[in-house]
């Protein structure tokens, strides 16, 4: 039996095939999933690599293998998982990236309102200016007319007077 603790060559490894250990493959097909090994086999999930010893102690090296594969498994699992998550943050950017631009388009479609809101309000202030312009106007003729009114009045009143008396001196001058 070899020592484990000894550095290896390659040629002190040299076994015949029925005596190699085997080593689960990752991809492939089921018929492909052991290999055979003249050296050490080297595992992924950093415990080491299995020794000529443990590679014949068939025991130590298969649990190192599945600690292997289960570390491959929770790997793959998590790989996949930082995938759904990169994809879950892809589809949230663009979703966020869509509700922006509905916002500033929002934005602009009320900004358009506000710029024909207050060209109205303005049409409508400078034709409520042009119609306080022209009730003063009116309002003035008014006090006018009025004013007038009130003169024909108080000349109107004079006459009937004035009527009244040359009725009654002229119906004096007939009786005397």
């Amino acid at each position: 039996m070899l020592n484990p603790k000894r550095s290896h060559s390659a040629s002190s490894f040299d076994m015949d095939v029925s005596s190699r250990p085997r080593v689960p493959s990752l991809l492939g097909s089921a018929r492909d999933s052991f290999a055979f090994l003249k050296e050490p086999c080297f595992v992924k999930s950093g415990t080491g690599s299995c020794t000529v010893a443990e590679q014949q102690n068939d025991t130590q090296c298969k649990r190192r293998h599945e600690e292997a594969d289960l570390d491959s498994e929770l790997k793959s699992k998590r790989i996949k998982r930082i995938m759904a998550n990169r994809l879950s943050a892809q589809r949230s950017r663009l979703r966020k990236l869509v509700y922006v631009e509905k916002l500033e388009r929002d934005v602009k479609a009320e900004e358009v309102k506000v710029y024909w809101l207050s060209l109205q309000e303005s049409l409508y202030q400078q034709s409520q200016m042009a119609l306080e312009t022209e009730n003063t106007r009116i309002k003035e003729i008014m006090e006018g007319l009025e004013r007038e009114k009130a003169m024909k009045e108080v000349e109107f009143q004079y006459l009937k007077k004035e009527l009244q008396a040359l009725r009654g001196a002229s119906m004096r001058l007939l009786y005397n």
